[in-house]
């Protein structure tokens, strides 16, 4: 029960962390700062079905829905065109760019795969 609540809390800070980085809430009157956007690049240590590790900060991905209007993490490639987030592996090197929660957590905005340099022959 206390996990549920937790996961719950979690999504919630969340989703109103989103909300506020668009433009969609507005909690100045009860005293709440902005979001923290922050961007990172790294290589993804760890990656599962709706999340990613990447320099020890565990990166969410966003899917809802507000006010009738659909909002998700957009993914991109190395030439910025649309891709799955499946496609992404662990070692791959990307860019996020998100909301920073109070814990350190990221809700992405986008996501792009930087395509490796390859060092030319000497």
């Amino acid at each position: 029960m206390y996990m549920f609540a937790d996961r719950r809390l979690k999504y919630t800070i969340s989703l109103i962390t989103i909300l506020l980085s668009l433009g969609l809430a507005d909690l100045s009157n009860a005293g709440a700062e902005q979001p923290v956007m922050k961007t990172i690049i790294g290589e993804i240590k760890e990656i599962g079905d709706d999340y990613l590790i990447i320099h020890g900060i565990r990166v969410d991905l966003v899917d809802m829905e507000h006010r009738g209007k659909r909002y998700a993490t957009n993914v991109f490639d190395a030439h910025d065109n649309p891709m799955e987030f499946s496609k992404l592996r662990v070692g791959n090197w990307i860019k996020v760019i998100g909301a920073e929660s109070e814990e350190g957590a990221m809700s992405a905005s986008a996501i792009h795969y930087l395509q490796p340099c390859v060092p030319e022959p000497m």
